[in-house]
């Protein structure tokens, strides 16, 4: 230990502001300050070291209050800090605050923050080893926070007296992230209560510890601190909390902990020489940090609501007492082998005055002793005996500093004077500790005495008591005495009567005797049949087990067999109960599952006369769709015959799309339309479990498709319609539809951010699979805005536009397809209704989803959606939103907002066919134009092998679609590719827009 010195224990007051319930009561806010520390309340000042506002930061609170002891602790002092306070006074808010919150964090976690900061500032000399403590005082019993099954722990006292808690959890931390987690792990495990002034009460004291030790690596010198962090419960008044049962149990116990608290400080401050701390187990370990080597700062937390008034005077009472108790204080520091030595040597010679001093006082006394006058010069002088004492320290602490000098003159010795001398300063050492422990024994016999004739002083006292008792005992045995006597007479009397009555009772014993002799015969003899009653009954109860056994396991056999049963009759599984040992249960279970069988029995029956019935319909219906088959093959081959395709030319291949009744399949045709070779084509067809009404689809498709020609609708080759279902042929687009097109070409490139001219294409390998631009996809709902204009002349309408419907060719060319029956409609795009099965929801328009009407102008809205994928490559629309929903929504007004790199004009044209009233609407002809005159704006070279640049060109339908040329109006031959400039003054030139039919 290092040298002494005292200090105040600091005190701090808070006031929170008024809480909500107290504003709401209408409290007066009673409390006045007068500059930093004091505070006025009812006229009377009270003055502390510090005195913080309502308006408080909890950061200045902390730097007034706690963050000096960071120094302390580091430089091996020990220190507390505590808040003290009524319930609902903000001490856990000043302790712990939010403690993750930067600005609203306390006390514990801001100290916590600065110690490593301060550790990392410091020499790199210094090896420091934390370890923390967490526990809380609950019930009068010590809990460990960071191990709950540790629940009543004991207070011990290590070797110098200090006391701590005994088998404590200890966790070694590196870093403030492991405190606060610690921290975190010990507040989920204190006990809170909800009361009438505090919806987070605390019920506990809790106390966190950090134990702070430093080595420096270099002069091996050891320092050690600890830091005690403690938020105590406040103190309650039932009336106010509300409390009851476990939470009114807990409140005592608060208040008798604090009102011990009180006792301590009153003691320390009164300065008794009993101080309380064994009352309480909390202010058993806080013993040395009231009174003893600690830095203390409590900080009082006070209410400053007229309606709490009594407590705030009482808490500010406790804190001026408080202020006045001083606290010894040291250096923990471990000593060196060097420092222990010195201060060996020290006390040594301190021993050596004092021996001399006492010589000196009894050879005086034994003077004065024996008659003899001593002079004042030879007399004890106390203070030139100190002067020479403090001497002696200050020359041992030299010749310590100085050991070079003490050995140059123990050189001047020769050895045998040296070993001499050592021999004699060993024997004197050795008298020296005879003489000490010699002291010591006397020291203890002195103690061991006075405590005895404490006792035998006790014990007289006692004895004389006693004594006291015993003669007023006396005196009064003697008048019962005189009494007794009296009665004596009397008893005598009643004896002789007694002497009478026993021999009679003696004669009735006798007989009794007698009696009961005969009855223990008999109950012998009943106690015989009793057992071999009860091995009779063992014997039936074991036959009754028997039986039981057997009647269970033959319920059990037959519930099994039920079970079987119900299986094969009811076509489910019958789950097997689990045996129960009940005879009655089992037996009812079986009921049970005969009643179901039976039920099940007739169900069967009634599904069967159902099934026969359905079965006749069936076949009846059968029967009618082959003979419709047969008059639609008839039909077919009598009106159409230039259609009719040899069934044996047709090689079928993998298959392309399904839809719901219907598929696509690639195949090859041999020898179509006159021609030598082979033909790769698409085949239509229905799939085996389609309905004559899909029939009537497939052969109002094949109508449709024998009067359309055009490049931008598909082409139909001709029909299989002998020997086998119908097979629709028609012309195969390689790339398949526009939405998995578009989708795939999220692959190639980054997207379409640039203009065509300056993309990478020309280092692909083909000219379609270069990346899209946006000259490429304005072109896409170029020509299909060109087939639906044709198709609207034909006063056609699709139903269902959309990029699944829409084929790409060879060239990038678009192809409108399926009028209605290979729809590949996926799950999120569609709302079944029952009226009308599985459609397209999301790209029909407002009039056909509520009205069922479908127009050319419904065709403009399903476009507009079109539009809205191409620009998306492939996307989903209407995104997030289920189809259910969307009936509302687009009543409201709701449309899609504009995609990322959309065009103000393209998103304009969206808009406009996204029009609420159809005739608002623009027709395909407008749209057409529109469309064109954005190929204009973007000046980009349109590959006419994808698109056709001018909506009067004529397909030969003499060649395949890999020989088409490609002509103008006058039959002209046009160039593969044509710039936009071209284009331009072709369309501002007033170029027919209409595809010519052949």
């Amino acid at each position: 230990m290092a040298d002494l010195a005292e200090c105040n224990i600091k005190v701090m007051c808070r006031f929170r502001p008024l809480n909500e319930s107290e504003v709401n009561r209408g409290d007066k806010y009673i409390a006045k300050f007068q500059g930093e520390d004091t505070v006025v309340i009812a006229s009377k000042p009270y003055a502390f070291d510090r005195v913080f506002q309502s308006s408080t930061s909890q950061e200045q609170v902390y730097n007034d209050c706690a963050k000096k002891i960071v120094k302390d602790v580091l430089e091996g002092y020990n220190g507390t800090i505590f808040a003290y306070g009524q319930t609902s006074s903000g001490k856990t808010h000043t302790m712990e605050g939010k403690l993750h919150d930067p600005e609203g964090m306390g006390i514990i976690p801001r100290i916590v923050q600065d110690i490593f900061n301060y550790i990392y500032s410091m020499d790199e000399n210094l090896e420091f080893h934390i370890k923390v403590s967490y526990f809380e005082i609950y019930l009068d019993k010590i809990r460990d926070l960071l191990d709950v099954s540790k629940t009543n722990l004991s207070v011990h006292e290590d070797k110098n007296r200090v006391p701590y808690v005994k088998g404590c959890t200890e966790r070694f931390v590196c870093s403030p992230d492991e405190v606060m987690d610690t921290i975190d792990e010990g507040k989920s495990n204190r006990h809170v209560a909800v009361t009438n002034m505090n919806e987070h009460s605390s019920r506990s004291h809790s106390i966190f510890l950090i134990n702070v030790k430093q080595e420096n690596t270099q002069t091996e010198q050891k320092l050690s601190g600890k830091l005690y962090l403690v938020d105590l419960a406040g103190s309650e008044k039932v009336s106010k909390t509300g409390a009851e049962g476990a939470v009114l149990d807990e409140a005592k116990n608060i208040n008798k902990s604090l009102s011990a608290l009180g006792n301590v400080i009153s003691a320390l401050a009164e300065g008794s020489t009993y101080v309380p701390y064994r009352d309480s187990k909390m202010t058993r370990i806080l013993q040395d940090s009231l009174g003893g080597n600690c830095r203390t700062t409590i900080v009082i937390c006070c209410s400053p609501s007229s309606y709490n008034e009594s407590e705030t005077k009482s808490t500010l009472l406790f804190g001026q007492r408080a202020k006045t108790i001083k606290n010894t204080v040291c250096v923990n520091v471990e000593l060196t082998a060097e420092q222990w030595k010195k201060k060996y040597e020290k006390e040594k010679e301190k021993n050596k005055i004092l021996r001399n001093t006492i010589q000196w006082l009894e050879n005086e006394l034994n003077r004065w002793r024996n008659g003899e006058t001593v002079p004042i010069d030879e007399q004890f002088d106390k203070e030139k005996a100190n002067l020479e004492a403090f001497t002696v320290d200050k020359d041992i602490t030299l010749t310590n500093d100085k050991p070079a000098t003490a050995i140059g003159v123990i050189g001047n010795f020769t050895d045998a004077e040296r070993r001499k001398c050592e021999e004699e300063i060993a024997k004197l050492y050795k008298q020296l500790d005879d003489k000490d422990e010699e002291i010591n024994q006397q020291s203890q016999l002195v103690e061991k005495l006075k405590t005895q004739m404490l006792d035998q002083e006790e014990l007289l006292a006692s004895t004389r008591r006693d004594q006291d008792n015993m003669q007023a005992e006396l005196n009064r045995l003697q008048a019962e005495n005189d009494a007794s006597k009296e009665e004596v007479k009397e008893v005598l009397q009643a004896l002789e009567e007694l002497a009478v009555n026993y021999d009679q009772k003696s004669q009735e014993v006798e007989d009794k005797t007698k009696e009961y002799e005969l009855l223990s015969d008999e109950l012998n003899q009943k106690s015989a049949t009793l057992a071999s009653i009860d091995a009779e009954l063992q014997k039936l109860k074991e036959m009754t087990n028997h039986q039981k056994k057997r009647a269970a396991e033959m319920m059990a056999s037959l519930l099994k067999d039920l079970a079987e049963i119900g299986i094969a009759v009811g076509n489910n599984d019958v789950k097997q109960p689990e045996g129960t040992g009940m005879i009655d249960e089992e037996f009812t279970v079986a009921r049970l599952y005969i009643s179901k069988m039976k039920s099940e029995v007739k169900t069967m029956v009634k599904r069967c006369k159902q099934l026969e019935s359905t079965q006749t319909e069936s076949n009846k219906k059968m029967e009618e769709n082959e003979k419709e088959l047969a008059a639609c093959q008839l039909r077919i081959s009598q009106e159409d015959p230039k259609w009719e395709f040899p069934r044996k030319n047709l090689v079928l291949g993998k298959t392309l799309g399904e839809g719901e009744f219907g598929k696509v399949v690639k195949a090859t045709a041999f020898h179509l339309k006159g021609r030598a070779g082979y033909t790769t084509v698409a085949v239509k067809m229905l799939k085996e479990n389609a309905s004559p009404s899909e029939l009537r689809d497939l052969l109002s498709e094949f109508n449709v498709l024998k009067q359309v020609n055009h490049p931008h609708v598909i082409k139909l080759y001709g029909a299989c319609s002998q020997d086998g279902p119908l097979l629709l042929i028609v012309e195969y687009a390689k790339y398949g539809s526009l939405r998995g097109f578009l989708r795939e070409s999220r692959k190639v490139g980054p997207g379409y951010l640039g203009s065509g001219g300056s993309r990478n294409s020309s280092s692909l390998d083909h000219p379609d699979e270069r990346a899209l631009t946006m000259g490429d996809l304005i072109s896409f709902a170029w020509q299909i805005s060109q087939g639906m204009q044709y198709l609207a002349e034909m006063k056609l309408v699709h139903r269902d536009l959309a990029a699944r419907n829409i084929l790409v060719a060879e060239g990038r060319k678009m192809k409108i397809s399926d009028f209605g029956l290979s729809r590949d409609v996926y799950e999120e795009d569609s709302y079944v209704k029952r009226s009308q099965g599985r459609i397209p929801v999301k790209w029909m328009a407002i009039e056909s989803l509520f009205d069922h009407i479908y127009t050319t102008q419904s065709d403009v809205w399903s476009f507009g959606v079109l539009l809205w994928e191409i620009v998306t490559l492939g996307g989903n629309p209407y995104p997030g939103i289920p189809p259910e929903r969307l009936f509302n929504l687009l009543k409201t007004g709701h449309r899609m907002e504009r995609p990322d790199n959309c065009s103000e004009e393209m998103y304009r044209l969206m808009l406009q066919c996204w029009k609420q009233e159809p005739d608002k609407r623009p027709v395909f002809a407008d749209i057409s134009k529109d469309l064109e005159k954005m190929m204009v704006k973007r000046r980009d070279y349109l590959d006419l092998a994808a698109s056709t640049p001018s909506d009067s060109l004529i397909y030969d339908d003499g060649l395949s679609e890999e020989e088409t040329p490609l002509v103008d109006c006058n039959n002209a031959p046009l160039p593969r590719a044509l710039p936009s400039t071209w284009i331009e003054n072709k369309l501002y030139g007033r170029i027919s827009h209409a595809f010519t039919r052949f």
